[in-house]
């Protein structure tokens, strides 16, 4: 080896040596560039303060002519570099028309580009201005999670050193992970927040729904209570109702597992009460109950119960009241007290009372003892000679044969014990039948048979009249339909069936009947249905309503026993009755000269109504002289023929004759 050879090969080793000092050098520079940069970003409280301190770092190392974080929208079409660092002798502009997809870049995160144009990437930087043209860049994504995405852009005069790049390209992963460790104490700030709030407002929420709770809980406790007082008190006087009777008397009868206080129960009512209401007005009527209950109050015991438990029926109680007599005493005081006048309007109106007593042992059962109460009540009415009635066993037996019979007559119609009979109705102008009136009976099949004086009431009473009602509007009808069919010359005919109150309540009552008219074949104009008195003021409106309808289907409407009412006047006015019909007490005493005066002015303001008139009750050719010398139109009786069946008023159109 030559000394030429030997200064070239040393000359060459010192120069690989230099390279590598310089190399360490430059590797200990960026690992120490690298190591400051990456405690400074740590240090950073947020992104902004990371991108300014990442610029002004690698704004120190050499050969990077330009270093900048820009940020960027998918759909946008600029690239806006926000934080830069610019050498001297250098420019930037803003980029536009980025036109080439970013996925290699957002997937890998790190781009080295030889030259802008050798790529098919945005253009990242606008005009480079000389005298330092660049020669390489290097893009990294430093934010991925969310937009606008940000990119750290190095460029540089000079070719990148592998290490430079790695350098740059561990700060860009520090970066990143930084910003998405910041961006997740965000996320988790901002969800601590949201829940925060959440958690206040949900606290609010709950204690607004707990005072509303509260509210509702005592005005639910209140309203209860409010209910109770009212299922147990009556609207108009104040007083407790039965309901709160029984519960009183269940209280009094029991009393805590002790040896409970005999007392007697009265239950009175004021006699001719509805002679009140609707000859003074239900105001009047009103007002003389309230009356009467406080008047009740002040001459009992403070310890009695005082209740309304019906219409115009009190019930009190009178402690330690053991016997009859004490009863007795105590009811007297009672009536007494309430046949004193009531001052109305600046008149009296006098309200005498009725009671029924009953004691309270013996009985384990409040409804029992107010039951026996009311039926002694009820003989009391029907006793003209006495005002007060005490429960006895002959009350009793009444009460057990009732319950038997009406027991009985639930089951007439279907076991066919029921039949009518028809009365004639004879026309006193021509002497000729115009139609029949229907009765109903019963053939009971142990008692034979019973009088509708005894089950009919009943039957208005426990409601049966409705069904037997019906019953009887259909067999009248379909024996009209039958007379017509078979005698043609009196097709004229017809026939009269009685309605109670109760039909007349029922809301479906007129379609029944238009029904029953239907499938019999007979025109509304050949059925004449009666109403009583009771039957017009028990459900007022109502039956008035039910009245009109009838009309509509050309049913007469006839008022039985005019005359024998308190307002038999008024209901001419209110109700639409095309008939009256006189009751038989005036004509079957038309000898006296009272009841002859009576019924020529009914007659008389009949006819000034235009109202033909029915008089009941005719058994004398003189009662029927008399009759038709006053004008009436129609009349019924025994004179003409008593009730007949089915087949024997068939004879009588059959063989028709003149009276």
């Amino acid at each position: 080896m030559t000394e030429d050879d030997l200064i070239a090969k040393l000359e060459n080793r010192v120069r690989r040596l230099t390279e590598e000092n310089e190399y360490l050098a430059a590797a200990t520079d960026d690992m120490l560039l690298l190591g400051g940069v990456a405690q400074d970003i740590v240090d950073a409280a947020d992104d902004e303060a990371i991108f300014e301190t990442l610029v002004q770092r690698l704004g120190s190392i050499k050969g990077l002519a330009y270093c900048a974080v820009a940020s960027w929208m998918e759909d946008e079409m600029e690239v806006r570099h926000e934080y830069a660092h610019e050498w001297e002798g250098s420019h930037v502009g803003h980029c536009h028309g980025i036109d080439a997809s970013w996925g290699e870049l957002l997937n890998g995160g790190f781009l080295r580009l030889p030259t802008l144009e050798e790529r098919p990437w945005p253009r990242l930087l606008g005009s480079i201005v000389e005298p330092a043209p660049i020669s390489q860049v290097v893009v990294g994504v430093v934010r991925k999670r969310r937009q606008p995405y940000r990119l750290l852009i190095c460029a540089s005069s000079q070719p990148i050193e592998d290490s430079l790049a790695a350098v740059l390209h561990q700060l860009r992963a520090i970066v990143e992970a930084r910003i998405d460790v910041i961006e997740l104490l965000e996320d988790v700030r901002a969800l601590n927040e949201s829940l925060d709030a959440t958690v206040t407002t949900r606290e609010a929420q709950l204690t607004a729904t707990h005072t509303q709770l509260q509210h509702q809980v005592h005005e639910r406790a209140r309203v209860e209570q409010l209910r109770r007082h009212d299922a147990a008190h009556d609207n108009l006087t104040g007083l407790l109702n039965r309901v709160g009777l029984l519960e009183s008397l269940g209280s009094l009868m029991f009393g805590n597992g002790d040896t409970a206080t005999p007392f007697a129960l009265l239950v009175l009512d004021i006699d001719r009460f509805q002679l009140i209401n609707d000859g003074l007005g239900p105001e009047v009527g009103d007002y003389v109950l309230i009356q009467l209950g406080k008047r009740l109050r002040e001459h009992l015991p403070p310890d009695s119960l005082l209740a309304r438990v019906g219409g115009d029926e009190f019930a009190v109680t009178l402690l330690g009241v053991a016997d009859d007599e004490q009863a007795a005493r105590a009811a007297k005081r009672i009536t007494r007290a309430m046949a004193q006048p009531y001052a109305v309007a600046g008149r009296e109106v006098f309200a005498t009372t009725s009671i029924g007593v009953v004691l309270s042992s013996d009985y384990e059962h409040a409804e029992e003892l107010v039951r026996d109460a009311n039926a002694a009540l009820a003989q009391a009415r029907l006793d003209v000679a006495s005002t007060i009635e005490f429960y006895d066993t002959e009350i009793r037996l009444n009460v057990v044969k009732r319950l038997a019979l009406e027991s009985n007559l639930r089951r007439a119609i279907e076991n066919q014990e029921l039949y009518l009979d028809y009365q004639p109705l004879v026309d006193l102008t021509t002497g000729l039948l115009a139609g029949f009136e229907a009765l109903v009976r019963w053939n009971h099949p142990e008692r034979g048979r019973v009088g509708p004086d005894e089950f009919i009431p009943l039957a208005e009473d426990n409601g049966s009249i409705v069904e037997i009602g019906k019953w009887v509007l259909a067999e009248a009808c379909g024996q009209l339909a039958h007379w017509h069919g078979e005698y043609e010359a009196h097709a004229h005919l017809t026939v009269s069936v009685n309605a109670s109150a109760l039909q007349l309540a029922q809301r479906e009552f007129v379609n029944e009947v238009s029904a029953i008219l239907d499938q019999t074949g007979i025109v509304g104009e050949r059925l004449h249905i009666e109403l009583t008195e009771s039957s017009l003021l028990e459900h007022g409106e109502v039956t008035r309503y039910r009245m009109l309808q009838l009309r509509n289907l050309g049913i007469e409407l006839y008022m039985d026993d005019f005359g024998t009412g308190y307002s038999s006047l008024t209901y001419l006015h209110r109700f639409p009755i095309d008939v009256i019909k006189i009751d038989r007490s005036f004509v079957m005493n038309m000898g006296k000269w009272e009841n002859e005066h009576i019924v020529k002015t009914i007659i008389s303001l009949a006819q000034s109504l235009d109202k033909p008139v029915v008089a009941e009750g005719v058994e004398t050719e003189e009662q029927l002289a008399a009759l038709r010398r006053l004008g009436c139109e129609f009349g019924q009786g025994y004179y003409f023929a008593k009730p007949l069946s089915a087949a024997a008023a068939g004879e009588l159109i059959a063989t028709p004759r003149r009276w």
